[in-house]
């Protein structure tokens, strides 16, 4: 679902990915408090998608502020696909919804 204003506590709710794209890198703390602060936000992956591709230091900061990662916007959703999946993996109560990346041996 895409919306263009400030969503609601009952849509972000629904889902257990927030993906909010950022025009200017300078309101990433402040959407991240905002986001973190919604009532039952809970263990919700927040991701943060910027125009041009982030520095180390800008990701870092995204991180801290409350952001799970920072990626650079893409005609590529299989990059962002990649980067979702890959942090609701390392959440434990994920792990039974995906496959584990090994494969067994043949």
């Amino acid at each position: 679902m895409e919306v263009t204003e400030w969503p609601t506590d009952e849509v972000v709710l629904e889902h257990e990915v927030v993906i909010i794209v950022l025009r200017r890198f300078d309101s990433v703390a402040v959407t991240a408090a905002r986001m973190r602060a919604k009532p039952r936000f809970g263990n919700r992956v927040l991701v943060g998608v910027t125009e041009s591709a982030p520095a180390a230091a800008e990701r870092r900061h995204a991180i801290v502020a409350g952001y799970d990662d920072l990626v650079a916007e893409s005609r590529d959703s299989r990059i962002l696909i990649a980067r979702i999946l890959r942090t609701l993996h390392s959440r434990p109560e994920y792990r039974c919804l995906l496959p584990d990346k090994k494969r067994p041996a043949a």
